[in-house]
């Protein structure tokens, strides 16, 4: 019995391999004839503009019009035949689990047909994409020590989370290495002191001093940040090596204190501050990717807090994981 229903499962996955080779075939048809025909139009207008029948600015008017033309064609086609696929998939979905491979083809192939103006491959890998990362976060000075006893933090508590949508560019034609990432990034960074200490804002300044108002449970001090994250990417077989940087805004600050007051009575209080924190960011980001996981070591160039807090070390540095890549 159990054969008799492999072999059905490995039938109906076969029928569906096929079906998304016809897809690709289709789609590669598609391209390669649309863009003969864009190539024929463009070319009339050259030889036009060779013979000095129009203007080089009339030239350019016409061939944007032109590709975004085909391009509309296209995109119309391979979008019909994507949704004949989508059937069959789901259709497929209901019978049985099949592998992951076939769903990859089909994004790699959606994917990868893009057209621009004036691009003569016209399938350069371009899409967007929400990064969300997790980071073991310190304070420390000119060097790149994650893990500074000295800071007067918590390691492996004091953290950082980002969110982050990313659009991604090939540079070049379709199979260049390189790819450029911009986008934009909300990020938080939680510093939690050590033992029994408190951030604390007075008379203009930002410190750290031993809470005495009852039993402390946690107390933090966190930092919102808006960023605007550029980044480039070389990609050979399974790794990818990033290199870039971020600038940004701080939006907000806020102190958190939970404890046991002298009754054992639980209480808690937040304090917006307005003291101690730069409100600017500048920085610098190492990752290093395997078949999308992904491991990153940030640096703050800029310090976060400035003149006004009473620190030992005021840049952040951060090492951490792309936890999700939706869309990616």
């Amino acid at each position: 019995m159990f054969s008799l229903v492999q072999i059905h499962l490995n039938a109906q996955n076969e029928n569906l391999d096929a079906k998304i080779k016809q897809y690709t075939h289709k789609v590669d048809s598609i391209v390669t004839s649309e863009k003969q025909k864009m190539n024929a139009e463009i070319n009339a207008w050259d030889s036009r503009l060779k013979k000095q029948e129009v203007s080089n600015e009339r030239f350019q008017q016409e061939k944007k019009k032109i590709a975004e033309k085909y391009q509309q064609k296209m995109n119309a086609k391979i979008e019909n035949e994507r949704n004949l696929l989508d059937e069959i998939t789901k259709k497929q979905v209901q019978k049985s689990i099949y592998s992951k491979s076939p769903i990859i083809k089909q994004e790699k192939t959606k994917n990868s047909i893009h057209l621009k103006s004036g691009d003569s491959s016209g399938r350069k890998e371009k899409f967007g994409n929400i990064l969300v990362s997790y980071s073991i976060t310190n304070l420390t000075g000119n060097d790149f020590n994650v893990f500074n006893k000295n800071s007067g933090l918590r390691i492996g508590n004091t953290h950082s989370m980002e969110i982050y949508y990313r659009r991604t560019h090939q540079l070049g034609k379709a199979k260049n290495p390189f790819f450029i990432h911009y986008g934009l990034a909300y990020r938080t960074d939680t510093y939690m002191p050590k033992k029994s200490n408190v951030f604390v804002e007075e008379n203009d300044r930002l410190f750290l001093e031993e809470f005495e108002k009852g039993r402390l449970k946690r107390s933090k001090l966190r930092n919102v940040y808006i960023l605007a994250p550029l980044e480039f990417s070389y990609k050979i077989n399974k790794w990818t090596l990033g290199l870039g940087g971020y600038a940004g805004i701080n939006t907000r600050n806020i102190i958190k204190v939970k404890y046991y007051d002298e009754n054992d009575k639980f209480k808690k209080y937040k304090t917006v501050i307005d003291n101690g924190v730069n409100p600017y960011l500048v920085g610098g980001k190492l990752s290093l990717s395997y078949r999308g996981f992904t491991l990153f070591l940030k640096k703050d160039f800029t310090p976060v807090f400035n003149d006004k807090a009473e620190l030992n070390y005021k840049n952040n540095v951060q090492f951490g994981i792309v936890l999700a890549n939706i869309g990616g």
